[in-house]
């Protein structure tokens, strides 16, 4: 079922950490590099931690584990029901 932003308890965002997870180089390979590049910038200044070269390699209830390139294993808890 898909939830709605109502479904979710308030979230104070200076007391979570977001990370964005992207298996490539660059965050939106898709579009040239500067676009890319203002896009993870962007993310920067909203306090998104992102992680390239890596992919989420297990999910189970209480988090992930996200495997870089380079064969470096993280745990990251998540939040119930986002992930």
């Amino acid at each position: 079922m898909l939830k709605t932003l109502r479904d979710f308890r308030p979230i104070d965002p200076r007391s979570v950490r977001i990370t964005l997870v992207e298996a490539g180089l660059r965050i939106l390979s898709a579009f040239c590099e500067p676009m890319s590049s203002y896009a993870e910038c962007s993310l920067w200044r909203l306090r998104v931690n992102v992680q390239l070269n890596a992919r989420v390699a297990a999910r189970d209830a209480d988090g992930v584990n996200i495997i870089s390139n380079d064969g470096q294993a993280n745990r990251v808890r998540t939040l119930h029901g986002l992930v």
